[in-house]
């Protein structure tokens, strides 16, 4: 627990820093930040429905943050999760369709099966080009994001798979048995996020209690050294890479379980980019990633409201999310400056 303190601190005070500036600038317009501030704060939770959806909204934040620190904590760029949750969206809401028939208790299960499988090929692939042919995964990653939006678009729209539902690019709605609802009734808070958490928790406990976490933050914090001692670091990339295809896939089938009850074109508004954003200012621990996804939701959630009450444009909020990432990627960078000479110091010594 005081490790993982220590690591989100500094991400929160820099985070602090950003809201620090973006009060000022605030002021310097002649807008009190006080009264910004309330009315986002109101937007994201004056009513139960305002809160489920500022919680619903951290779902496939949280999910993309921890799809992109696995890998990460591997010395790996997961750039695809875009992508790939888009895939698993639309493996998902074909799937129910297709399948619509089938009693819920078969039908969820096979739904998120056949969704993490799907959104984990692009991943395998990303993790297969880098461990056994040196293809840069950031490289293969955002080319398979193209592929994956081509892709989904022309499986949408031909006429003879019939997924299309009318003129809309979406697919028929999803049997109501296997729509999620309240994990408590009357709270807001959703089966799919308290389903996130557990999955953090998990992936928090295995990346630093168990013999393979171990074994991922080795070669990601020195990949020669990691493999003189016996960490085989083809299978680390793939295996990583494969893990976070399938985190990813959790937040496509949440859009398509949860909120839209269909898969609908052009569902996702960057979760799989903002995700990167997430895992930063989380520092790549699926705890903080939580925290993280969640900020970043109430800051989402309540820029309507921040907008119609305080006249302030809700790109504005955009400007916070971009000031935020840029300070806590330059401290990495520093960070990453820091060991670097450390290295080399100890090197020449």
């Amino acid at each position: 627990m005081k490790r993982l303190l220590r690591e989100v601190a500094a991400p929160v005070q820099l985070a602090l820093l950003a809201l620090g500036l973006a009060s000022l600038l605030l002021l310097l317009f002649g807008e009190s930040p006080y009264h910004v501030g309330k009315a986002l704060l109101r937007g994201a939770f004056a009513s139960r429905d305002d809160l489920a959806r500022t919680l619903a909204g951290a779902v496939p934040l949280i999910f993309t943050g921890l799809a992109v620190a696995i890998p990460f904590r591997a010395g790996l760029f997961n750039i695809g999760a875009e992508g790939q949750l888009i895939l698993a969206g639309f493996a998902a809401g074909v799937t129910a369709t297709v399948f619509a028939d089938l009693s819920p208790i078969a039908l969820m299960p096979l739904v998120m099966l056949i969704a993490m499988l799907v959104a984990m090929i692009p991943a395998g692939i990303a993790g297969w080009m880098r461990s056994r042919i040196g293809i840069h995964e950031v490289i293969a990653t955002i080319l398979l994001n193209f592929i994956i939006y081509s892709l989904v678009m022309w499986l949408l729209r031909v006429e003879s798979f019939g997924l299309m539902a009318g003129m809309e690019p979406k697919t028929a709605e999803i049997p109501l048995g296997i729509r999620l609802g309240e994990a408590i009734p009357g709270t807001g808070i959703g089966v799919a996020l308290v389903f996130a958490v557990l999955i953090a928790v998990v992936a928090e406990v295995v990346l630093f209690r168990t013999k393979p976490g171990l074994m991922l933050r080795a070669r990601g914090g020195n990949p020669r050294a990691a493999e003189s001692v016996g960490v085989r670091s083809g299978r680390v990339i793939l295996g990583s890479m494969l893990v976070g295809g399938a985190l990813a896939s959790f937040a496509g089938t949440q859009q398509v379980l949860e909120v839209h009850h269909s898969y609908i074109e052009g569902f996702s508004p960057g979760y799989g980019f903002t995700g990167i954003a997430v895992a930063l200012l989380g520092a790549n621990r699926p705890l903080g990633v939580v925290l993280a996804g969640l900020f970043f939701a109430v800051l989402r959630s309540g820029a309507f409201a921040m907008d119609a009450l305080a006249g302030i444009p809700r790109e504005a909020v955009g400007l916070l999310e971009v000031l935020i990432i840029l300070l806590v990627a330059s401290e990495l960078i520093r960070g990453s400056f820091r060991k670097a000479r450390a290295g080399t110091a100890g090197g020449v010594a």
